[in-house]
C-alpha cells in the first residue's frame, strides 16, 4: 500500500511542475518564417502593376482582382440534346430528347411489329371451325385455308385448339419453302 500512495505523490509532482505558474504569461509562439499565400499574393499584385488583358489574379481569399472585361461571367454555352432540341440540364452527348426518343421507339416496334405480323399472319380467306364434346371435355376443329390442305386437331381448350392448327399451317408453310 505504501508504494502505490508513494507513486501517486510522484505523479501529481510530475503534473505539477509541468503546469506554469498563474502569474507567468504562456509562452507567444512566433510565427511562420515563410510568408502567407495572401502575403505573396499582394506582393505579387504590387510588382506587377496594372493586370495584362486576360489576366486576371486572386489577392487575397475571395478577392479578385483584373481587367473588368476579364472578371465579367462568360455566357454558358446553351444546352442541346443530340436531336437539337434544348435541354434544361446537362445531358449526355448522344441522348436524345424524350419526345424524340418516344418517337424513335414507336418507329422501332412498329417496324418489329410489322415483320412479325408478316410472318405470324394467316392468309386471306382462313377459316376456323370448332366444336364441343362434352363426353370427352374437349374441343376439336379443322382450319380451312384456300389452295392449301385441311388441318384438324383437339385440345381442352379453344384458345389451345387455335394455336395448334395455326402451328400446323406455319410448319407446313415452312416446309413448302
Amino acid at each position: 500500500m505504501g508504494e502505490k500512495l508513494e507513486r501517486i505523490k510522484r505523479l501529481k509532482a510530475k503534473a505539477a511542475a509541468a503546469t506554469p505558474p498563474a502569474d507567468r504569461e504562456p509562452p507567444i509562439v512566433e510565427p511562420q518564417s515563410t510568408p502567407s499565400r495572401y502575403a505573396e499574393l499582394v506582393a505579387l499584385a504590387d510588382k506587377s502593376g496594372p493586370f495584362p488583358p486576360g489576366e486576371v489574379r486572386e489577392v487575397a481569399p475571395g478577392v479578385i482582382r483584373g481587367n473588368a472585361s476579364d472578371l465579367e461571367p462568360k455566357k454558358a454555352e446553351p444546352l442541346l440534346y443530340a436531336c437539337g432540341h434544348p435541354a434544361k440540364h446537362k445531358v449526355s452527348p448522344n441522348q436524345l430528347c424524350p419526345p424524340c426518343t418516344q418517337a424513335h421507339r414507336n418507329a422501332k416496334f412498329a417496324k418489329k411489329a410489322a415483320a412479325m405480323n408478316a410472318k405470324t399472319r394467316l392468309p386471306d380467306g382462313a377459316r376456323f371451325n370448332v366444336s364441343y364434346c362434352a363426353a370427352t371435355q374437349s374441343w376439336s376443329g379443322h382450319l380451312e385455308i384456300p389452295e392449301c390442305p385441311l388441318f384438324e386437331g383437339s385440345a381442352s381448350g379453344v384458345f389451345r385448339l387455335l394455336q395448334n392448327l395455326d402451328g400446323q399451317y406455319h410448319g407446313w408453310k415452312k416446309g413448302q419453302k
